[in-house]
């Protein structure tokens, strides 16, 4: 039996060089986003934002791949099999390479706007965000090939190295935004700085993961029966992936199309700042993917078992310390990004907000250890019902609530709590242990929401 290599200590240090980089994207946000909604404008603030989530909607073309190559490239590590790993990185490699050229393509062929239905009146903005999407192929393709490197490096726990790249890439294309937009109200600019940024960033990954996967990779080895095993996995996982972004990134086109730009602005700037919950909190427990996996290969149940509990309790935490402190300084974050009207007109929204993205967290954990059982469909199920829910309730809530209803039509993601109870019944846990587990937070997030959403303010 393959002796165990890393210990609880190492997935502790993994844990906290993400949530870190975490924190720091997050203060970098703060900074960056208010800037540039002072510096372009509401409204094409509202436009750079349309533009950004029709190029995140396509980083969906990698197929669940980097998933894929994070819990396969573990399994072959744990066995030290050096035939298996070049098999499966070789096709993974071609795959997405392939995936690259044709997402560049696509992109370059939508973005005279043609075929997208965007409520956009000015004839000057369609052309800027044309020509932006024009850029943003180039920026697709450079995304896609940075995620399935950057899980080459994860399979081998490098997260220190991951983490520290991770947030100078944040730290430059930020700074490059509050410096470009400061001069000029061209959102392509924007775009063409985010573009060197990633192309350098991508070719460090590349030679970071080609030095560290040398002893095991022997060369390319293209296997067929391995690329269906790969696409399989991969795609039942990308049909997951396709729901978090239909919903994540479709809500911004429903938004635009039926409140127009303005409320598009207001909405992103609620829904990025609520994003930090769910982002930090998924970084805590990120390690898990690898970890499970490698345990399991080794057989050795009960020890997993520990690190699912670990997991639960980590998150459980870091949601409600977030959640907490977002509901505490409400009043001070909105004014930091919305005018004086703005932030006070919305108070009520934002509380609501947090409130949704800390409950709708709750079946992160479970996302991840599925994902460490390679069941990839149960995802895939539990996470397009969750978005066709929120998306239909944002719809239907928008036209009769407006804003507030557009954000309270997110809470259709609930539904993806089911994860966590899924993956534990595979563990043989009921849902009272693991609501004893976190029993602690969630009495207190309990309390906190009450008097943030009563009493505060």
């Amino acid at each position: 039996m393959p002796k165990i290599s890393f210990k609880f200590l190492e997935d502790v240090k993994n844990s906290v060089y993400t949530l870190g980089i975490g924190v720091v994207k997050g203060i970098s946000s703060v900074l960056t986003i208010p800037y540039l909604i002072h510096s372009l404008g509401l409204e094409r603030y509202g436009l750079w934002v349309l533009g950004n989530s029709i190029i995140d909607v396509f980083s969906i073309a990698e197929l669940g791949l980097s998933s894929a190559t994070v819990v396969l490239l573990s399994k072959s590590l744990s066995k030290k099999d050096n035939i298996d790993f070049s098999r499966t990185l070789s096709s993974i490699l071609i795959i997405i390479s392939i995936i690259s050229i044709f997402s560049l393509v696509l992109v370059w062929c939508i973005s005279d706007l043609k075929l997208i239905p965007l409520k956009i009146s000015s004839a000057s903005d369609k052309i800027l965000l044309s020509k932006m999407l024009k850029i943003g192929s180039c920026i697709v393709a450079f995304q896609l090939l940075q995620q399935v490197i950057n899980s080459v490096v994860q399979s081998y726990q490098r997260y220190k190295f991951v983490a520290i790249l991770d947030g100078l890439q944040f730290f430059f294309v930020s700074l490059g935004w509050i410096l470009i937009s400061n001069s000029s109200h061209d959102i392509t600019f924007l775009a063409m700085w985010q573009l060197i940024v990633n192309l350098v960033v991508l070719i460090i990954y590349a030679f970071y993961a080609s030095s560290i996967i040398k002893d095991l990779f022997t060369g390319f080895n293209w296997s067929s029966k391995k690329s269906v095993e790969i696409a399989r996995f991969s795609l039942i996982n990308w049909i997951a992936t396709v729901g978090i972004f239909l919903s994540r990134r479709g809500d911004r086109f429903i938004v635009s199309s039926i409140l127009g730009l303005n409320a598009l602005g207001i909405y992103s700037v609620i829904t990025e700042v609520c994003a930090v919950i769910t982002s930090l909190a998924t970084r805590s427990i990120q390690p898990v993917i690898p970890s499970i996996s490698f345990i399991i290969a080794c057989e050795q149940d009960k020890k997993a078992l520990k690190i699912v509990k670990s997991g639960f309790q980590t998150h459980s935490t870091v949601i409600v310390l977030l959640s907490t402190c977002l509901l505490l300084c409400t009043r001070p974050i909105l004014s930091l990004f919305l005018s004086s009207v703005h932030s006070t007109q919305y108070l009520f929204e934002f509380k609501i907000s947090v409130i949704i993205t800390a409950l709708c967290s709750s079946g992160t954990v479970g996302y991840y250890v599925l994902m460490s059982l390679e069941r990839p469909d149960i995802i895939a199920k539990i996470q397009v019902l969750s978005a066709i829910l929120s998306l239909t309730m944002i719809i239907y809530l928008s036209y009769g609530l407006g804003l507030r209803g557009a954000i309270l039509g997110n809470i259709g993601w609930l539904i993806t709590s089911y994860l966590s109870y899924v993956s534990g019944k595979l563990f043989g846990i009921t849902v009272f242990e693991l609501l004893k587990w976190i029993r602690y937070q969630l009495i207190l997030f309990l309390c906190i929401s009450t008097i943030g959403i009563f009493y505060l303010d």
